[in-house]
C-alpha cells in the first residue's frame, strides 16, 4: 500500500516491490524521502535496474516547495548515506525528465542542488507531447506494413521477451532483462506493463515493452527482425502505439533516452525525433565528495 505521507513520480520504479525482482537493493529513509540504491565501487545509484526513479518525496516537499526544505532534504541524503555505507565517494540520483513533475517541485528541487553543489549529469531523452504527433512521412511509412496485412496485437510477456531478446542478440545488443525478471515483473504489476507486437502472415515481426506511469507512459524497449524492417514494421507499431496512449488520455509519451554520458547516438536521436519526440533532458544529479586536502 502506498505511503499517503510519500509521493511517488516514477510509478512502479519508485516500488520496492518492483526492484526485488531484479536484485539486490538497498532501502534509504531520510526525512525527506525514501530511496532504493545500489552501490558499486564507492559510487551509490538510485533505481537500480530502471533508467530513473526509486526516490519518493515527502509530502510536504511537493505540496509546499520551499527552497530551504529541499536543500535540507539534500544534506540529510548525503550524510545518511555516508553513514549507512562507508567510503562512499558520489551519489546519483536518477530522475525522468520534467514532464514527470510539478513545475513548482522541479524548479525549487534543481535550486537546491544548485546550492548543495549537486551537479546536472542527466542524459537525453525524447518525449512526444500530447499535442505532437508522427510527422506525415513517418505515416506514410507505417503504412508499408498496413499494404502487407500487418497488424498490432497484444502479446503475451513470454513471446515479447523470446522476440526482443532474439533480435538484439543477433544484432549484438545486450537486454536488459533476464527472461524471469521481464515476466515476472509484467505478470506482478499488470496495470503499469504493456506488451504489443506486429504481426504478419502469421509471423511476429517488432515488439515493444511500453511502461504506464500516472497520466505518462514509458516506451522501455523496441525493436523488429529483419522482415519487420523491410515492411517498416517498428514506424508501423509505434505510430499506431503512440497514438493509441494518447487517446487513452496521456498527456505525454518518453521514447526513451539517445545518449550515454551526454554523447549522443545519433541515429537513435534522429529516429525518436522523426516519431514527433522532442529533445529534452532526462534529469540526474550527482553529488561528489570532496577530497581532504594534504
Amino acid at each position: 500500500m502506498a505511503d499517503p505521507d510519500r509521493v511517488s513520480f516514477h510509478g512502479v520504479f519508485d516500488d520496492p516491490r518492483y526492484f526485488a525482482i531484479r536484485g539486490d537493493a538497498a532501502e534509504v529513509s531520510v526525512p525527506g524521502g525514501d530511496l532504493i540504491v545500489r552501490i558499486d565501487a564507492g559510487c551509490v545509484t538510485t533505481g537500480p535496474w530502471a533508467s530513473f526513479g526509486g526516490i519518493t518525496f515527502a509530502q510536504a516537499l511537493v505540496s509546499c516547495p520551499m527552497l530551504e526544505a529541499h536543500a535540507a532534504f539534500l544534506a540529510d541524503l548525503e550524510r545518511g548515506i555516508c553513514e549507512q555505507f562507508k567510503g562512499v565517494s558520489k551519489i546519483v540520483l536518477r530522475m525522468a525528465t520534467a514532464d514527470y513533475y510539478p513545475e513548482s517541485f522541479l524548479a525549487t528541487f534543481e535550486a537546491a542542488c544548485a546550492v548543495q553543489n549537486w551537479r546536472s549529469a542527466g542524459e537525453i531523452s525524447y518525449v512526444v507531447k500530447a499535442e505532437a504527433s508522427p510527422p506525415t512521412a513517418k505515416h506514410r511509412s507505417a503504412r508499408r506494413a498496413e499494404r502487407r496485412g500487418a497488424g498490432v496485437t497484444s502479446l503475451e510477456p513470454i513471446k515479447c521477451f523470446d522476440f526482443l531478446a532474439s533480435v538484439k542478440a543477433d544484432k549484438g545488443y545486450p537486454f536488459a532483462y533476464s527472461r524471469e525478471s521481464f515476466v515476472a515483473q509484467v505478470d506482478r504489476f499488470p496495470y503499469a506493463f504493456g506488451c504489443y507486437g506486429v504481426e504478419c502472415e502469421h509471423n511476429l515481426v517488432a515488439a515493444v515493452l511500453e511502461a504506464y506511469i500516472g497520466d505518462g507512459a514509458l516506451l522501455v524497449s523496441w525493436d523488429q527482425s529483419l522482415t519487420g524492417k523491410a515492411i517498416a514494421a517498428t514506424d508501423y507499431l509505434l505510430v499506431h502505439r503512440i497514438g493509441a496512449l494518447k487517446d487513452a488520455g496521456k498527456r505525454f509519451v518518453d521514447l526513451g533516452t539517445v545518449s550515454f554520458g551526454r554523447r549522443p547516438n545519433w541515429g537513435l536521436a534522429r529516429h525518436k525525433g522523426s516519431l514527433g519526440g522532442i529533445a529534452t533532458l532526462r534529469r540526474t544529479y550527482e553529488w561528489v565528495a570532496r577530497t581532504r586536502e594534504a
